[in-house]
C-alpha cells in the first residue's frame, strides 16, 4: 500500500501476489473491480504497445484509491494502519503534496493547511486527527486561536486600525502561521472570509466547526480569554450568588491569565462584577460582540448553565457602553445572536429610548435564525407597553405576517369607531328631540 501511495509501483492487480488476488477474490465487489482493472489495462495495454510502459496501467486518484479501499478490506489486524495511509493519501491529494512529504510534515501544520481550505475539509480533517491519535486539547487551542484572531483581523481591517502592533499573538498562533503575507482570501472581497475560516457563519455551520475539537466549553473559554476582558470577577458568588459552585465554570483556571498582570486587565477590562469603573473594550466593540454571540453558543452546545450566565452578566456590564457610543447595530447583533430575549430585555428599553427599535423589525431573519423567539418576544414586550407604541405594534405584525393579529386589530379599530359614531347619533337624537319639544312648548305659549 505504501508503495502505491508513493506512487513507485502502478495500482495493477497482476502485480500483487497471488495469495493476495487469491483473498481479494473472495469478495464480489472485489472481484468486478479486478476484472475492471484487468480489462482497462488489457485496453491501455493494447493501446500504448510499442511505448516501453510495461504496466500500461494509468495511475490516477479514483485508480489509487479504489486499490487501497480494496486491500484494506483483506487486511485483519493491519486495518486501521491501511485506514490511516488512505486518510493520509486524501489529505495528500487535497494539500497537492508528496505522500512522502506528508509523513514528515507537523501534523498540527497539515490541519491548519487543511482549515485554510474551508468547511469541505471538516470531516477529512476529524478523520486524520483519529487516526493519527492527536492531542485533542491543543487542537481545541489551535481552533479557537484561528477563529478569534480571524474575528479580530476583520474588524481590524474593517475599522481601518492605524497600530496593528496593539494585537499580540497568541502562543498557539506560532503554529497557525497567520501572517498577513501568507493570507489567502477566501471569498469575495469584503466578505469578512479569511483562510476559509468566516466569521459571518451560520450557527450549523460553526457547530461543525467547534465539533472538531470536541470541547465546546474550553472553546467558548478561549473566545471570552480572546476579549481581554477579566472575567474572574464575574465569577464571584457575589455577582452571582448561587450559581458558581465547584463543578463546572468554576473549577475552570485560564493558563493565560495566571501570567497577566491584574494592574493591566483593571486598565483593559472590568473592575470588577458591579463595582463602578470606565470600560473599554481592547480588541474593538465589534469583535467583542462577536465573541460574546459565538462563546455563548459554545456554552449552550456544552449545556453549561455557569458559562451562559457569565456570558450574560459581561454583556449586561456593558449594554449601555455599546449604547453609549451608539451602537445600537451590536445591541441588535447581541440579543438576536444570544436569544436570550427575556434576560436582556433591558436592550429593548435602549432600542426604544434612543428610537433605535425599527432596527430590530428591519432586522433580515435567516432560515437558520429562531423567527418566532424573536417575533413572540417583542410581541410580548410591546403589549406590556400599550396604548403608547400601538404604531410600532403595527409595525411588528406587518414585518412578521402576522394576520391574525392584524385582523384582531382592525376589528377592534372598527369596533371602537362604531361605538364612538353610535354615541354621536345618540347625542344628536336626544339633541333633536329636545330642540323638538323646546319648539313645540314655545308653540303652545
Amino acid at each position: 500500500m505504501l508503495k502505491i501511495v508513493n506512487r513507485t509501483i502502478s495500482p495493477n492487480p497482476n502485480q500483487f501476489p497471488q495469495e493476495l488476488i487469491n483473498d481479494l477474490n473472495r469478495d464480489y465487489n472485489t472481484n468486478r473491480w479486478l476484472k475492471q482493472s484487468q480489462q482497462s489495462q488489457f485496453q491501455s495495454s493494447s493501446t500504448l504497445a510499442g511505448t516501453g510502459n510495461g504496466s500500461g496501467f494509468e495511475i490516477s486518484v479514483e485508480n489509487i484509491l479504489s486499490t487501497l479501499e480494496n486491500l484494506s478490506s483483506c487486511c485483519t489486524l493491519a486495518k486501521p494502519a491501511a485506514k490511516s495511509i488512505i486518510n493520509k493519501f486524501n489529505v495528500s491529494e487535497k494539500l497537492s503534496m508528496g505522500y512522502s512529504e506528508l509523513l514528515i510534515a507537523n501534523q498540527y501544520e497539515i490541519i491548519n493547511k487543511l482549515l485554510l481550505l474551508g468547511k469541505d475539509c471538516f470531516r477529512l480533517i476529524k478523520s486524520y486527527i483519529y487516526t493519527n491519535n492527536l492531542g485533542i486539547d491543543q487542537i481545541n487551542d489551535q481552533l479557537a486561536d484561528l477563529f478569534s484572531e480571524t474575528i479580530i483581523n476583520q474588524h481590524c481591517n474593517s475599522n481601518n486600525k492605524s497600530s496593528s502592533g496593539s494585537f499580540s499573538t497568541s502562543p498557539n498562533m506560532s503554529i497557525l502561521s497567520l501572517s498577513l503575507d501568507d493570507q489567502v482570501t477566501g471569498g469575495k472581497a469584503g466578505d469578512g472570509k479569511l483562510n476559509g475560516i468566516d466569521p459571518n457563519w451560520t450557527s450549523e455551520e460553526f457547530h461543525e466547526y467547534i465539533r472538531i475539537g470536541r470541547d465546546p466549553f474550553t472553546f467558548g473559554m478561549k473566545l471570552i480569554e480572546a476579549t481581554r476582558i477579566n472575567y474572574e470577577s464575574y465569577f464571584s458568588v457575589d455577582n452571582s450568588p448561587g450559581i458558581f459552585g465547584n463543578t463546572g465554570m468554576g473549577s475552570y483556571i485560564s493558563p493565560s491569565l495566571k501570567q497577566q498582570n491584574y494592574n493591566n486587565n483593571n486598565s483593559n477590562g472590568l473592575n470588577g462584577g458591579g463595582v463602578s469603573g470606565k470600560l473599554s473594550s481592547p480588541i474593538g466593540m465589534e469583535a467583542e460582540v462577536e465573541m460574546f454571540v459565538r462563546a455563548h453558543f459554545c456554552f449552550v452546545v456544552a449545556c453549561s448553565v455557569d458559562g451562559t450566565i457569565l456570558v450574560l452578566n459581561m454583556v449586561k456590564s456593558r449594554v449601555n457602553y455599546y449604547a453609549d457610543a451608539g451602537k445600537y447595530k451590536l445591541l441588535v447583533r447581541l440579543i438576536t445572536g444570544m436569544q436570550c430575549y427575556n434576560e436582556l430585555q433591558s436592550i429593548f428599553d435602549i432600542l426604544l429610548q434612543h428610537n433605535q427599535f425599527e432596527l430590530l423589525l428591519r432586522k433580515k431573519i435567516h432560515q437558520h435564525e429562531d423567527q418566532n423567539g424573536l417575533k413572540l418576544a417583542l410581541h410580548s414586550y410591546l403589549m406590556k407597553k400599550q396604548p403608547l407604541y400601538h404604531e410600532k405594534l403595527e409595525i411588528l405584525f406587518l414585518r412578521f405576517n402576522m394576520y391574525r393579529e392584524i385582523a384582531l386589530n382592525n376589528e377592534q379599530k372598527a369596533r371602537s369607531r362604531l361605538e364612538s359614531l353610535g354615541k354621536m347619533v345618540d347625542n344628536g337624537i336626544g339633541n333633536n328631540k329636545s330642540n323638538s319639544l323646546n319648539s313645540n312648548s314655545s308653540k303652545q305659549e
